[in-house]
């Protein structure tokens, strides 16, 4: 299952002719909550107010793995040619935006009765 955005969207982007511009700092948010007895993926981006909402139906298949506990990777590169990942509004990503790439404010947290993640 994947949510995209962009792809000849105005959703997300560069520059403010977008709902999220994709230049400027933006909050990513997924969560895994389970609807009508199945795993669910929402997928929430936001900027300056402005919201855009994604979800992944039926992610029962990855139920055992989530429980048993994942570890986060964060990535961020570049290439000479990156259309096979996300060609969306910019056709040309490898040249869309060459700033720096920064995770911050990472909050892990549990949903249920879920142990928390142990730190470390």
């Amino acid at each position: 299952p994947i949510v995209k955005f962009g792809n000849g969207a105005k959703d997300f982007g560069p520059g403010w002719d977008f709902t999220i511009n994709s230049q400027l700092p933006f909050t990513f948010k997924m969560d895994f909550p389970m609807e009508g007895g199945r795993l669910k993926g929402h997928v929430t981006l936001s900027q300056y107010g402005k919201t855009l909402t994604g979800v992944m139906d039926n992610l029962d298949s990855i139920k055992g793995p989530l429980s048993d506990g994942m570890a986060l990777v964060l990535d961020a590169w570049r290439s000479s040619d990156l259309t096979w990942l996300d060609g969306g509004v910019c056709h040309k990503p490898e040249t869309c935006n060459m700033k720096e790439t920064v995770f911050s404010n990472i909050k892990l947290s549990s949903l249920g009765d879920s142990p928390a993640p142990a730190p470390g």
